[in-house]
């Protein structure tokens, strides 16, 4: 079986998740993508941003950071893939919150990928989620 566009770029996130130094609890990367190519790469961070002053999130989500970091025009009908690395360095599950979901529908972000829980980290399962 062929591996879909969006099963390559979670492989990706999982590398760069993998690589991630920030000191939280749960490693999640977080790509905006549009066709073939990354807009812009977010990690869970141990901070917080205005966007969510209303919220009790106590860190940046991947996602928030991701959209964050991506030129306004680009992020309109682009993609999201969450992955979320855990411990045993197998993919978890990265569904985003509801917190996120209405961030990223807010900033037009209609489709979101994300891993859920696999033992196969070369071969990431991911699940498809409408905005």
């Amino acid at each position: 079986m062929a591996i879909s566009r969006h099963q390559r770029f979670a492989k990706v996130a999982l590398e760069l998740a993998k690589a991630a130094t920030h000191d939280v609890t749960h490693q999640l990367c977080a790509l905006v993508v549009c066709k073939t190519r990354v807009l812009s790469v977010g990690y869970n961070q141990p901070k917080t941003h205005p966007i969510s002053k209303d919220t009790m999130m106590q860190q940046l989500h991947a996602e928030m950071s991701a959209v964050l970091r991506c030129p306004d025009t680009a992020v309109e009908g682009a993609e999201v893939v969450v992955v979320r690395l855990k411990p045993s360095g197998k993919p978890g599950l990265a569904r985003p919150c509801s917190v996120c979901e209405t961030i990223l529908r807010r900033f037009g972000i209609k489709r979101v990928f994300y891993t859920i829980n696999c033992d196969t980290p070369e071969d990431p399962q991911i699940e498809e989620m409408h905005l």
